[in-house]
C-alpha cells in the first residue's frame, strides 16, 4: 500500500482532491498547520467599522470567518480560492454560524473584482503556493484601495531542516544523490526567505511596514506517524514522492526508518516551521 493512502486503504488525497464531502469536511479538522500562520496574521489586521477584506487563497475559511466574527456586522468579507469543493465548506460554516461572508471561486493571478475594492487583504500561507506570486502581488495592489493594509503569511526556507536533512541523507546511501538536487528545487520554489518576500511586495508597489518572523514545533513520535499524519500525507507527501522520482517507495521507506532511530534517541521528532508575517501598505 502506498503511504500515500489512509487508513485501511481510504484514498484520502484523492478523495479530498476529488472535492468528496466527507474527506474535504475532515481536512477541515487539520489546523495544526494554519493555526500559528493564522494567529500571527490576525494579530497584525488593523481593524476598524466598515473594512472591507479580501482573503487570498481563503481554503476553508481560516482565518477569514475569524476575522469577520472579530470585524462584527460593519465588516464586509470576501475569500478567493480556486477549489470549489473547499469554498462549499466554508459556506456552509459562514452559514451556520450566521455570518454573510462571500466566497467567490476564481485564481489569484486574475482577480474577478474591480480597482481599488478592498481596505484589507489578507493571505495566510496562500501565496507562497501560486503559479505567479509577482502577477499575484500586482492584482492584490490593483484591488487595494488607496491607504489599504496588506497583511501575509509565508513559511520560510528552514522548514522541516531536520527531515530533510534526513531525506538528503537517504537519497545519497542509495546512490540517487542525483535526487537531491530535485528536492532542493521543491524547497526553494515553495519556500522564499524572508528578503525575498520583501523585495516581491516592494515591487508590486506596496509599502512595507514590518518583517515579523516567527517559528513554532510541530512534534509526533517518530517517523511512523510522520508518514501516517493525514494533514502531511495530503499537501507534503506528494512533493516527497516526486522527488525520490521512480525509486519512491523504497526511499520513503528508508527515510521512515532513519527518522524513526532519531527519534528514538531524541524522545520524539520535532518538525521546526519558522515563519514570517509581512505587513505592507498600499500608498
Amino acid at each position: 500500500m502506498s503511504l500515500g493512502a489512509g487508513v485501511q486503504g481510504f484514498p484520502w488525497a484523492g478523495a479530498v482532491q476529488a472535492g468528496d464531502p466527507v474527506a474535504v469536511a475532515a481536512l477541515d479538522d487539520l489546523p495544526v498547520w494554519s493555526a500559528p500562520f493564522g494567529q500571527a496574521l490576525l494579530e497584525s489586521v488593523r481593524l476598524r467599522h466598515g473594512l472591507r477584506v479580501l482573503d487570498v487563497g481563503c481554503g476553508l475559511g481560516y482565518p477569514l470567518l475569524e476575522l469577520a466574527a472579530c470585524l462584527g456586522p460593519t465588516g464586509c468579507c470576501t475569500g478567493l480560492d480556486p477549489w470549489e469543493a473547499a469554498l462549499v465548506r466554508a459556506r456552509e460554516k459562514a452559514w451556520a454560524r450566521g455570518q454573510a461572508v462571500t466566497f467567490v471561486q476564481g485564481e489569484a493571478e486574475a482577480m474577478p473584482f474591480p480597482e481599488g475594492a478592498f481596505d484589507l487583504v489578507i493571505s495566510n500561507n496562500g501565496l507562497n503556493n501560486v503559479a505567479a506570486v509577482d502577477t499575484t502581488l500586482s492584482e492584490c495592489f490593483r484591488v487595494a484601495a488607496p491607504g489599504a493594509q496588506l497583511v501575509m503569511t509565508a513559511n520560510l526556507p528552514g522548514t522541516f531542516e531536520g527531515f530533510y536533512q534526513a531525506f538528503s541523507l537517504v537519497l545519497g546511501e542509495l546512490g540517487l544523490e542525483d535526487r537531491v538536487s530535485a528536492l532542493q528545487a521543491h524547497r526553494e520554489a515553495k519556500r522564499r526567505p524572508a528578503e525575498a518576500w520583501t523585495h516581491l511586495v516592494g515591487a508590486a508597489g506596496f509599502a512595507v511596514e514590518s518583517v515579523r518572523q516567527e517559528t513554532f514545533t510541530w512534534s509526533l513520535l517518530d517517523g511512523t506517524a510522520l508518514f501516517r499524519h493525514a494533514a502531511l500525507r495530503l499537501s507534503f507527501l506528494p512533493a516527497w514522492e516526486a522527488a525520490a522520482g521512480k525509486e519512491a517507495p523504497r526511499v520513503l521507506a528508508a527515510l521512515e526508518s532513519r527518522l524513526n532511530a532519531m527519534a528514538a534517541r531524541s524522545g520524539g521528532l520535532r518538525l521546526e516551521v519558522p515563519f514570517l508575517c509581512l505587513s505592507a501598505v498600499r500608498p
